[in-house]
């Protein structure tokens, strides 16, 4: 998978779109195993709070880990003055804390101290946008949890490998956000240039470090990781929110697995993964000179297969999409439709269209027969455009 299957991930999970990836590494393909473990669901509840506070199910869930004395009726009480304040349950125990609030009864005070102080500093670092495998083994140093684990669970070697499975998760992820941060800094400047005829522009370049992260036209320099960063906060989204709408875990901590593997999901695949398969709607991006024919292919007979490939795999729909223009490694670049298509398009006018067509009821029929599905309810179908 490339950057353009990236970009179909993350816009199928910013818009809440179940999404799974075939024939190519995604950074939470194990997460559906190692998400029904308690370490791993722990430090997930802990970034979850840390990220926002008001999120209760996490809350409840990481106040008494490692183990504070701190029981289910504590906890509620806590929760009722959270809801009579109108504030979050961090905010209640942090005001206690603090002394700017009455404890409650039994007294949580003494209990908190370490806990409170723990997540003030985790929050801040990620306000400041500290990447969340430094966050992750911040966490695990704050609250001790290694030592809590050695404690509470027999098999404690297997459930520490599974927090350094979510420590190497996360550092996938950074290795990604950089890139994805990079490319759009790249990006900028690209446009900038553009409309700018200042011989001096190329000065602005000495703050970009993109060389080492697959764009071998631009400068050299030391601090790509912080400049990916700051392109992720100008956007108003701190890395551990993206790292935690990346894992699509960001409010499932209690998820029903049983449920979860019963939904839907958009497969996305590379064209060699998709042989031998079927999907009633396909839809194959980049259908474009440089992409089909590869601009690095030496068999052009063997390109033309697989986009035929791509294409057959639609028993439905099939959608060809391609850019009118495309920016890569900083340069805006012309794109023209695949020759493999504008041959066909020529010969066979009637099996394309321009626009996306409207689907009648007898239409819904036909495509139900040849799937051998039940023709959808037209209450259902409305409900699920309106969705």
């Amino acid at each position: 998978m490339n950057s353009a299957s990236r970009g179909i991930e993350n816009a199928l999970q910013k818009e809440g779109i179940p999404n799974r990836l075939l024939g190519g590494h995604r950074f939470f393909e194990r997460m559906e195993v190692i998400n029904a473990l308690t370490p791993v669901k722990d430090l997930l509840a802990y970034l979850q709070v840390i990220d926002n506070p008001k999120f209760i199910p996490a809350f409840t869930r990481i106040i008494n880990i490692p183990g504070r004395g701190i029981g289910e009726k504590t906890i509620a009480k806590i929760l009722q003055k959270a809801g009579s304040l109108k504030i979050s349950p961090l905010e209640v125990v942090e005001r206690i804390h603090d002394g700017k609030l009455a404890d409650i009864k039994p007294p949580v005070k003494r209990k908190i101290g370490s806990f409170v102080q723990a997540m003030k500093k985790l929050r801040k670092l990620a306000r400041d946008g500290e990447y969340p495998e430094q966050l992750i083994r911040q966490l695990l140093d704050l609250i001790k949890y290694q030592d809590h684990l050695k404690k509470t669970q027999q098999d404690f070697e297997g459930r520490w490998d599974n927090v350094q499975e979510l420590i190497n998760f996360a550092t996938e992820f950074e290795s990604s956000a950089v890139l994805d941060a990079a490319e759009a800094l790249s990006n900028k400047l690209a446009l900038a240039r553009t409309e700018s005829q200042e011989d001096d522009w190329m000065d602005a370049t000495e703050y970009d470090d993109l060389d080492d992260l697959g764009f071998p036209d631009a400068k050299e320099a030391k601090r790509d990781k912080d400049k990916a960063r700051q392109v992720i906060l100008d956007g108003e989204e701190t890395p551990l929110r993206a790292f935690l709408q990346a894992s699509m875990l960001s409010t499932d901590t209690e998820t029903n697995e049983d449920e979860e593997t019963k939904k839907d999901k958009v497969t996305i695949a590379t064209c060699h993964a998709a042989k031998g398969l079927e999907w009633p709607v396909v839809f194959v991006p980049a259908v474009e000179k440089g992409v089909f024919p590869s601009a690095r292919a030496d068999d052009i007979e063997e390109e033309r297969r697989l986009l035929y490939v791509a294409c057959t795999r639609a028993q439905g729909f099939l959608y060809l999409s391609h850019c009118a223009v495309r920016m890569a490694m900083g340069q805006s670049t012309d794109k023209e439709l695949s020759e493999f298509i504008t041959a066909v398009q020529r010969a066979e006018v009637r099996l394309f269209r321009d626009s996306i067509s409207d689907v009648t009821s007898q239409d819904r029929a036909t495509i139900a027969a040849v799937l051998n599905r039940p023709v959808p309810e037209a209450d259902k179908v409305k409900k699920m455009i309106e969705e």
